[in-house]
């Protein structure tokens, strides 16, 4: 079997540098993905950028200036004055299949085949959090790309659901599920040595118990309600020793505006209980995850739920949502509630906070779920339906009647 020539959107890899909420799950998964593709002989990588405005961060980058690169567009001018030039001698033609990971852009043709990587429909499901503006522009985007002959990689059971549901036009036939892994390879590393390296950088105490959460400080991460429970509990226990550190970038003057006017006393009775980490590099999340009493993550709606699956990597057990795609990674390893009951969240805390036998029953529950999901996996059953498209489409141009082999 020939080489299949791959044309593989890098546009999200155009922030492999860049610190904060863009370089964040979606960008993991496509930097993963391309890695194992690349090691896969059956297959030639080409980067595909649309617009020549992310050339200059991938060409830069040692490991994706490795690969050739098509560009689509070339923007010519300053930033304030510049206008878009097709390149005459781009030729999609060239190959076989066009590879998505992230809809930041497209290839506008649809003569080759097309395979995406879908995550969720949160604009359409939450559409509270959302501007009409941007839950039209959402719709707008995937209805433009999906077609009966859309191939798709649906990151969860959960994930397929959605889409299929909002978007009926897709070929569920064509929707394969593919669950992914981690950023990066975690692992317990549970010893205050890892924290006191690292505890002048984000001002805490090498010796401080503590919960940990790390997420996007967006609102859909109900981070107003998580806190006020940790609040709540602290405040009901009269518990002096726990504090709560929350990793992730953005909004964190946002949310501390809302904590302050939602809880008021009894956040300035214990706002020192809570440390806002802000971005956390990516050698030193694994740490924080080790030596966490325990990981809380009670997101509204995923389409997946990495950090959940990161914590268990790292031996650490968890709270989290008991919606959407996260009970399928937790499984009965970790404890699920409903991310608005209060009483749940306090009775959870409380379990894991007493009692470290069940704390610890989960920590080892957690670890072997999380050996279920590898990148390994992922790859193997994206390049097993690509093969199969391309074993098929042999078979079909060779045989007239298959069926009956003449």
């Amino acid at each position: 079997m020939k080489k299949i020539k791959v044309l593989y959107d890098a546009t999200i890899l155009s922030a492999i540098e860049q610190k904060g909420e863009v370089r964040g799950g979606i960008f993991f998964v496509a930097y993963n993905i391309l890695k194992k593709l690349q090691e896969d002989k059956r297959f030639d990588i080409t980067l595909y950028l649309e617009s020549s405005s992310h050339l200059k961060k991938i060409k830069e980058n040692n490991y994706l200036s490795f690969f050739p690169l098509e560009c689509a567009n070339y923007l010519t001018g300053d930033k304030y004055n510049n206008k878009s030039i097709k390149n005459l001698k781009f030729d999609s033609s060239k190959y076989d299949l066009y590879f998505n990971t992230a809809l930041m852009s497209d290839l506008d043709d649809d003569k080759i085949e097309r395979f995406y990587v879908l995550y969720d429909a949160i604009p359409l499901i939450l559409g509270d959090f959302f501007t009409k503006e941007g839950r039209l522009e959402f719709y707008r985007i995937y209805n433009r790309v999906f077609n009966k002959n859309t191939h798709c990689f649906c990151i969860s059971q959960s994930c397929k659901n959605d889409f299929l549901r909002f978007f009926p036009i897709l070929d569920e036939n064509k929707m394969k599920i593919a669950y992914i892994s981690s950023s990066q390879n975690f692992k317990p590393l549970k010893s205050r040595n890892f924290l006191a390296d690292i505890s002048k950088k984000y001002a805490i105490n090498k010796n401080d118990k503590y919960i940990f959460s790390f997420c996007s400080l967006m609102p859909r991460k109900n981070l107003l309600f998580t806190t006020g429970c940790f609040l709540e509990f602290i405040d009901k226990y009269n518990i002096e020793d726990l504090y709560f550190y929350l990793g992730g970038a953005g909004y964190k003057k946002a949310l501390i505006e809302s904590i302050e006017q939602k809880y008021k006393e009894l956040y300035y009775r214990n706002k020192d209980k809570i440390k806002f980490l802000g971005y956390v590099d990516d050698k030193d999340v694994n740490i924080f995850y080790s030596n966490a009493l325990f990981f809380v993550y009670l997101s509204l709606y995923e389409g997946f739920g990495m950090p959940v699956l990161e914590a268990m990597q790292s031996g650490c057990a968890v709270v989290a949502s008991n919606n959407s795609s996260i009970p399928e990674v937790v499984d009965n390893c970790g404890i699920c509630i409903n991310p608005q009951d209060k009483k749940a969240c306090i009775d959870a805390f409380d379990k894991l906070y007493f009692n470290p036998d069940i704390r610890n029953e989960l920590v080892q529950k957690g670890f072997i779920q999380s050996l279920n999901f590898n990148w390994d996996k992922t790859i193997k059953i994206i390049t097993d339906e690509i093969i199969n498209v391309f074993e098929g489409e042999k078979i079909n141009e060779n045989s007239p009647c298959f069926s009956c082999g003449r």
